[in-house]
């Protein structure tokens, strides 16, 4: 199914643009944090994100935390402290 693009107003234009730029600032500063400092701590840093998300759109947004997103967020963190402790391993 496609989207219908026609029906689009510049100012949803304009919040896809802003959206697409902020996603590629986002990853050149992942790339540019791996280049400078360890990976391991660079890769659990951006593995909590779907926490600050979940806990921010809660904060801001008022959106209700349920357990699908308590999933998300403890897969996260098993995740991102498992690449910790084997980046770590690697590096040495």
């Amino acid at each position: 199914m496609r989207p219908n693009l026609q029906n689009l107003r510049l100012k949803e234009y304009k919040l896809i643009w802003f959206q697409g730029v902020l996603a590629i600032f986002t990853w050149v500063s992942f790339y540019y944090a791996l280049s400078k400092g360890n990976p391991g701590i660079t890769i659990t840093l951006a593995n909590t994100t779907p926490m600050f998300t979940i806990l921010l759109g809660a904060l801001l947004l008022r959106e209700k935390i349920t357990k699908k997103n308590n999933f998300s967020n403890f897969d996260s963190l098993v995740f991102g402290v498992n690449d910790f402790f084997l980046g770590r391993q690697t590096l040495k």
